[in-house]
């Protein structure tokens, strides 16, 4: 039956899929230890940190970066997984916010700049983020892409919603598809920094 669920969501028309927490999440963190899957994860909560005040990721004093929730979001969320077989080190976007959420969930991390946001990178990311989302992970492991809510997450047409790949969600890809969006550590009001 899941087989056949990953199998009917052709990108080109793609809509995100439904964020799932509690119970919901059993069935697919089952499904991860098997292997096979990216887990593209949304660095963790930034509320109250302030707004971005530049576009060079090099400047960490003028960028959100993680709030107490996030950094203990961040952590539940490598908790949660610490069962699921994962390809090592996990790879983050180096822009604070998303590396630290890479640290504090799996230990270590590899900057990768294929994973910075459009606004970060200066240009569309979409192109490149949807060919490592494609990429299939090394046999029996699942790959972590830490990063931001950027346009390879976004149906044609429209920009993806805070409300449909939160801070600290989780989007599993698998044949570059998107097939679930999980919510491992949700945070009681959301996660959705008030930024533009």
């Amino acid at each position: 039956m899941l087989r056949r669920t990953l199998l009917i969501l052709p990108l080109a028309g793609f809509a995100p899929p439904p964020v799932l927490r509690g119970d919901a999440l059993h069935p697919w963190l089952a499904a991860l230890a098997g292997g096979g899957f990216t887990l593209m994860l949304r660095h963790a909560d930034t509320r109250g940190t302030g707004c971005d005040g530049t576009t060079d990721w090099r400047d960490a004093a003028r960028q959100r970066h993680l709030s107490p929730d996030g950094r203990a979001q961040a952590r539940r969320i490598g908790a949660a997984l610490a069962a699921v077989p994962l390809e090592r080190p996990v790879r983050a976007s180096p822009v604070p916010r998303a590396f630290e959420t890479a640290l504090l969930a799996f230990g270590a991390a590899e900057a990768d700049e294929r994973l910075l946001s459009d606004e970060f990178a200066r240009r569309s990311m979409a192109g490149v983020q949807r060919a490592l989302l494609a990429e299939a992970p090394p046999p029996g492991l699942n790959r972590v892409l830490v990063g931001h809510m950027g346009s390879a997450m976004s149906p044609p047409g429209r920009s993806i919603t805070q409300a449909e790949f939160p801070e600290g969600a989780l989007m599993l890809w698998r044949a570059g598809q998107p097939v679930a969006t999980l919510e491992p550590a949700p945070l009681p009001d959301g996660g959705a920094h008030r930024c533009g």
